[in-house]
């Protein structure tokens, strides 16, 4: 008896660590997939831009731009649709999830140029200072949600004593759980929940939509009616761009078709903008990441 259960002991214990090892070997590739396709889609600026700092700063030198000319995007994505624009003066720009304005904006240098737009921004902290370097651009102090959104949303900020971090859920209906960074306290703020729709009800055609929304995309897509609008670029941010094509099955039947990534960007362009197409094959040349 006692060699028989010992016999099945061992053979529970052998089958538990068969498991344990079949399943550490299949977390360990699926992690490593993972992080080669994270790293193709955390490239850096694409050298077919990175010139354009420098010569983009001398071409608008005269007449001098309206704000100081400097490119602040964290993947490019300024100085990619200033070159698909050939360096236009004037456009109308909508970027939700717009931080304090400056950093990591898409738009600055856009709105330096001459473009107007509109800049939503869920934390109240970060709006207020929109307002103060974003003279040019409405700002609107508001989560963005699905069609019919109304009423008030609810999210947590992460912050440290005097500063504003932008590691928040925007969206109410978006149930995202981010680890306290070390360092930060948690703080419940509530700011109105509206659409995109709602926003833009009055609004000129729109050249240029970016959406960065920490995960509350398609959601905010819910709620914009892009084919009445038709923005000429569309960029959205896509933290799963390496596991899922959601984004692009929900956005290319609308009228676009998707001209390239930039960081965890997917950049749109409306199938009726052939000359924009056209430019961007040169400008983006990344390699697309394929789901996994």
């Amino acid at each position: 008896m006692d060699y028989l259960l010992a016999l099945v002991a061992f053979g529970a214990l052998a089958g538990v660590i068969a498991l344990w090892v079949v399943s550490e070997r299949r977390y360990k590739r699926t992690k490593r997939r993972l992080n080669e396709a994270l790293h193709r889609a955390l490239v850096a600026v694409p050298e077919s831009l990175i010139p354009l700092r420098g010569l983009y700063a001398e071409r608008f030198a005269s007449p001098a731009p309206r704000l100081p000319l400097t490119f602040r995007s964290e993947f490019g994505e300024d100085m990619a649709l200033v070159c698909l624009f050939e360096g236009a003066r004037t456009g109308y720009f909508v970027e939700v999830g717009a931080n304090d304005g400056l950093r990591y904006s898409a738009t600055y240098a856009l709105e330096a140029l001459g473009w107007n737009g509109l800049l939503i921004e869920p934390i109240p902290a970060l709006a207020e200072l929109c307002r103060q370097r974003r003279p040019h651009a409405r700002v609107v102090n508001a989560a963005l949600g699905k069609r019919g959104s109304t009423g008030n949303a609810r999210f947590v900020t992460y912050e440290k004593a005097g500063e504003h971090s932008d590691l928040a859920s925007h969206l109410a209906s978006v149930d995202q759980s981010f680890r306290k960074p070390a360092g930060r306290h948690a703080r419940e703020i509530e700011v109105p929940l509206t659409t995109m729709d709602a926003l833009l009800a009055d609004a000129p055609r729109v050249d240029v939509a970016i959406i960065d929304v920490e995960g509350g995309e398609l959601d905010l897509l819910d709620g914009f009616e892009i084919e009445r609008l038709r923005p000429r670029v569309l960029i959205v941010e896509d933290h799963d761009l390496a596991v899922s094509d959601a984004q692009r099955r929900a956005i290319e039947p609308r009228g676009y078709t998707q001209a390239g990534t930039l960081g965890f960007n997917r950049i749109f362009i409306h199938n009726d903008e052939t000359a924009l197409a056209e430019r961007a094959q040169t400008l983006l040349c990344l390699d697309q990441v394929e789901a996994i």
